[in-house]
Order: C-alpha cells, then sequence, then structure tokens
C-alpha cells in the first residue's frame, strides 16, 4: 500500500523545507546575461482589488498531521460507493478541519477543509473518534467529522484557489514595519513587528490610509506599500492545443531571448526583433533546413538558441491508456506538455532546477495544494521563504509542480529543484490533474481511490526511471 501516506511528525517540516522559492543565491547566475529582469517594482499595483482578508488557518507546526494505514477491505467496507444525486446536508467549516480516507481519525490524509467554507456532505456514516453530528462523507474515499461544523444555507460555490493576490519582500537596508491590523495603523499605534530579510510575503487585501497604500495579509496585519518592494507575476501563457491546434506541419516555439530575438534577412543584415515570449508557428521542414537559424514564414530567420521548440513525439510511459491524462516535462527543452493518451491538450514553458537537479523519472502527484510556504534547508548559503506559492503538485518528497511570482525566465533553468510554471499556466495545469481538490478544500492526497497524475521528466530521449512506487521517502515509514 505504498500510496497510503504515513505523515510522521516531521512531514511538516519537510514539506516547508521544499525545492524551491526562486532565485536567492548571491553568486553571478550563468543566465544573468540573458534572463529578464525579475518580477519586481517599487510603484504601486493595483492587483487583485477585491480580495478579502481570510483568516490563517494551517495547522503546519501545531500538531503532528500522522496517519495510520488503514487495511484496503476496511476502506471498502465502511465506506460502500455513493449512488445519491444530492447532498444530505450543507455544512460550514468553523475551524481547519481534516479529512480523512475512512470516518476515523487515524485513517490517511485525504486533505483539508478551509476554514469558514460551506461543503455539501453527501451522507452521514459511523465512525470512530468524532463528536456530535459525527462522520460526513465529501468523496467517494474522503471523511470529515462534523464536529466543529455549524449548518449553512448557502450553497457550495466551486473553490477559488490561490486567495494571495499581492507579493512583496523587504527593500534592502531599509525597515519594513509591520502593524497588528489597519485600524493599529490607522490610529497611529506602534508596529507590531518588522518583515524579515530573505523572505517574500503574500497579501489579500489593499487599503489606503492617509494616502499611503497599505498591504494586508490574511491574518490582517498591514505593511506600508512604500517600504516593501512589489514583485509582478508574470503574464505568460502556454497553448492550449485542443482549443487552437497547431496546422499541419506546424511546430509551436517561443522566443527566450531577453529582450527578444534578432530577425535577419535572407542576406543576413538586421530585420527587426521578436519579443520575449513570444509564441510561433514555425514550418517543420525549415528546421532541418537552415540548421542553427529558424526560417520563419515571411522569409526572415531567427536563432535556433533563441527559441524553444516543441515537439509533438512525445515518448510514452507504461500503462498509460487512452483516455489518461498525464504530464511530460522535458528538461532539455523546459518544456511542459499535458497529455491524454498520444494526444497534446497544453504546452507551455517551464523553469526547472538550476541550483539543485530536478529529478528525472515517472512518477504520481501525491499531493495538491492550493498554495503552500516554501524556505531553505537552516543553514543554506542562499536563504529564502516564500509564502503564497500556488498550485503545488508534489510528486516526489518536497519536489513539485507549482506557480513561481517571482521571476519571468520561463523557458530556462532558476530554481532550486521544482518545475515552476507561469501562474496562468499553474492554475490551468492544476485544473487538469488529480487527485482533486473539491469544493472547500486547501489540498488533497492520492488514494485508493484517486489516483495521483502521472508526470514524466526526462531529457531528451535519454531514458528514465519509473518511479511512481517512489513517493514518500523522508516522510517516515
Amino acid at each position: 500500500m505504498h500510496y497510503l501516506l504515513r505523515r510522521a511528525p516531521l512531514a511538516w517540516a519537510f514539506m516547508a523545507l521544499a525545492c524551491d522559492a526562486g532565485d536567492r543565491g548571491t553568486a553571478p547566475s550563468p543566465l544573468d546575461a540573458v534572463a529578464p529582469p525579475r518580477a519586481e517594482s517599487s510603484v504601486g499595483w493595483a492587483g487583485c482589488g477585491g480580495c478579502e482578508t481570510i483568516p490563517e488557518i494551517s495547522d503546519r507546526g501545531r500538531r503532528p498531521l500522522r496517519v495510520a494505514a488503514v487495511p484496503r477491505e476496511v476502506l471498502r467496507r465502511e465506506a460502500p460507493p455513493l449512488t445519491i444525486e444530492e447532498p444530505a446536508d450543507v455544512r460550514e467549516a468553523v475551524r481547519g478541519l481534516m479529512i480523512y480516507a475512512a470516518p476515523s481519525p487515524s485513517a490517511p490524509l485525504r486533505g483539508r477543509v478551509r476554514r469558514g467554507k460551506g461543503f455539501p456532505v453527501w451522507a452521514f456514516v459511523e465512525g470512530k473518534g468524532c463528536g456530535a453530528p459525527g462522520w460526513g462523507r465529501l468523496a467517494e474515499d474522503a471523511f470529515v467529522c462534523l464536529q466543529h461544523t455549524r449548518p449553512s444555507e448557502l450553497v457550495p460555490s466551486p473553490q477559488s484557489v490561490g486567495p494571495a493576490g499581492y507579493y512583496a519582500k523587504p527593500v534592502p537596508d531599509r525597515v519594513a514595519r509591520r502593524w497588528s491590523s489597519l485600524e493599529a495603523l490607522r490610529r497611529g499605534w506602534d508596529a507590531a513587528d518588522e518583515l524579515q530579510p530573505h523572505h517574500d510575503y503574500a497579501f489579500v487585501g489593499r487599503a489606503l490610509v492617509r494616502g499611503k497604500a497599505v498591504l494586508l495579509d490574511r491574518r490582517g496585519r498591514a505593511v506600508l506599500e512604500e517600504d516593501v518592494r512589489r514583485m509582478m507575476p508574470s503574464t505568460f501563457q502556454g497553448r492550449d492545443l485542443e482549443r487552437a491546434p497547431l496546422p499541419e506541419g506546424k511546430r509551436l516555439a517561443w522566443v527566450v531571448a531577453w529582450p527578444g530575438a534578432e530577425l535577419r534577412d535572407a542576406r543576413g543584415g538586421e530585420a527587426g526583433r521578436l519579443r520575449y515570449h513570444e509564441t510561433l508557428e514555425i514550418d517543420a521542414a525549415s528546421l532541418s533546413e537552415v540548421g542553427a537559424r529558424v526560417v520563419l514564414a515571411d522569409g526572415r530567420s531567427v536563432a535556433g538558441s533563441d527559441l524553444r521548440i516543441w515537439d509533438a513525439a512525445i515518448p510514452q510511459p507504461s500503462e498509460i491508456d487512452h483516455e489518461s491524462t498525464w504530464i511530460d516535462v522535458d528538461l532539455a527543452t523546459q518544456i511542459l506538455t499535458v497529455m491524454r493518451g498520444d494526444r497534446p491538450l497544453y504546452a507551455t514553458l517551464i523553469s526547472s532546477g538550476l541550483r539543485r537537479a530536478t529529478p528525472r523519472g515517472v512518477f504520481r502527484i501525491w499531493q495538491k495544494l492550493e498554495e503552500d510556504t516554501m524556505s531553505s534547508d537552516p543553514g543554506a548559503a542562499d536563504p529564502y521563504e516564500v509564502e503564497g506559492v500556488a498550485f503545488v503538485q508534489y510528486f516526489f518528497s518536497g519536489f513539485a509542480l507549482h506557480g513561481a511570482y517571482w521571476h519571468n525566465s520561463f523557458g530556462r533553468p532558476v530554481s532550486h529543484g521544482c518545475v515552476n510554471l507561469a501562474p496562468a499556466d499553474a492554475r490551468h495545469v492544476f485544473s487538469m490533474t488529480t487527485p482533486n481538490v473539491r469544493e472547500a478544500w486547501t489540498d488533497a492526497y492520492e488514494s485508493e481511490a484517486e489516483r495521483g497524475t502521472v508526470v514524466q521528466l526526462r531529457r531528451g530521449d535519454a531514458p528514465v526511471q519509473d518511479r511512481r512506487g517512489d513517493v514518500r521517502p523522508l516522510l517516515g515509514s
């Protein structure tokens, strides 16, 4: 039962020391001459003006999230298949709730419900270790103790993932004060503390106090925007190959040269420039004819090294049927493709590991979170802690696919080992994979009934090891 994760007390600590949080090293990067500037700004930006302050409900660091393996036959016996179409009740969580694979607090963890969220209960079931009104069934193998819930008349709405809308970090050599609340700032009270260096902060609201912009975090704490450096998430997005399929004989490509790629005419003279991250459709036949340069439809050419060219000939892992959705990541081209069987659905640029190698192999997504905080190992030479990392999909230990708001170098290695995606791409890919993060859930773990999406990470044609059973090193036995 390798897919059932036994969460040791070290689990959350390890998850926090995840693979990545951007480019924080002090040594010059070999990409400095070609990568775009960091996504930063010291000026205000409207961003997510409608975001509300959301209370902090994370259990991380407060108690161990230990779960014991439950025999498969017990799960099946206590959880017969759902056959009803209407929920038995709708409840609201009055605190963060754990979701289990069986109606028992010792069952494998399946996810969590955010405080204040309404969610449908499809059936009431008997179980252990839960006060009145007892256990509720949320999905095929997902159960929650309803003791800390109340009836809700609100119809559950689709989960809104990734609530943070503003990102910032302290300006070097400048104190960034933080007040306990917006009211404390308005009243002129002393600041409660200061923002820490090597830390990227996520905020969910923005307000004006005496003409100055103020950022608000989930706990309602306030920071003057003039004291921080805002980070502007990339607007890059890949291509939906179902809605916009490639014409016959064409290849998809993106410009990765900064600030753009120079074009040459037939005689080698300058003939303009392509924009950074511009999407191209190039003639597949031209790739073999011109070698180092790619000829465009209008006769002008661009250096092949300035492009990332997508190849539809993607090797398929074993045990993938015609309707299975899976993900391919080619580390050589820095391109991710979402596949269904042998059909490409979506293709985009990624940024893989620069300071630490991204693992190669065939894996399964074992946990998905709408948002996480990632930090470096204690004593690291390039320390970092990054809040608000959105659309996180762990596929091997602390390595994940996730959104990155702190750089715009997609198409080139940048990370500490994770697979970085532009925010819009991270959201889209997250929506296409399993396990599903359902209504009001903050995260989900794979289970017997809902296996995680297969992720293949390779470098060109080099063979990779099938590691789909190698999910939980360092997370206990």
